[in-house]
């Protein structure tokens, strides 16, 4: 069982080439671990918080993906409010966030509202 790897950095060839080429079973949530040892399935477990989950209603998150969402959930909806938290955290290039946000929202991972600031959609 194998969490995916960044298709964008060279350490995550060698682990989405057993996912491929040798049948590695794909690894997103502890359910998809507990599919195959049951017997641990009740034990309680401790949950990891929202923010720090790569992997979101069966999507498999970019890490800029995470920036945008943590700095929506703190109450940034706006998109000079988004840039301006985004330059904050060394995410600077106003294109490129301007881009991920339109990605995000054809993905269907945020949506803009009636007023023009984002929300979560997932």
């Amino acid at each position: 069982m194998l969490y995916p790897g960044r298709i964008d950095n060279y350490l995550g060839i060698g682990v989405n080439n057993l996912i491929r080429e040798e049948g590695a079973i794909l690894t997103c949530k502890i359910e998809d671990i507990l599919k195959y040892y049951p017997q641990f399935a009740k034990e309680k477990r401790l949950e990891a918080p929202r923010k720090m989950q790569i992997c979101v209603n069966n999507k498999i998150l970019k890490k800029q993906y995470l920036i945008i969402i943590q700095i929506i959930r703190e109450g940034n909806y706006y998109i000079n409010d988004i840039l301006d938290k985004c330059e904050q955290v060394g995410f600077e290039d106003m294109n490129y966030v301007l881009e991920t946000l339109g990605l995000m929202e054809l993905e269907g991972i945020i949506k803009r509202d009636y007023s023009g600031g984002y929300r979560i959609a997932i």
